[in-house]
């Protein structure tokens, strides 16, 4: 729903990886700024808040033709 794309098992996977990649950077952020101890992860808000970011760094990168779209192989 947030970064809609076509129905296909790549974009879900793609959406899938980049979300957990940013519950990974929200503890990481977490732990490094003091919200969270090293043995803590993010919690729920900060990881879906760190989803957000990572997603919308990659829709960035995809418009800014730095990544090829997944979504659209035969595109620019």
């Amino acid at each position: 729903m947030v970064s809609p794309g076509p129905n296909e098992p790549k974009g879900f996977i793609l959406t899938t990886a980049l979300g957990i990649a940013g519950a990974f950077v929200a503890t990481f952020i977490g732990q490094t700024i003091g919200w969270y101890r090293p043995d803590q992860g993010a919690g729920l808000i900060a990881a879906t808040l760190g989803a957000f970011i990572v997603l919308f760094i990659w829709n960035r990168l995809v418009v800014h033709h730095i990544v090829r779209n997944p979504g659209n192989p035969g595109g620019p």
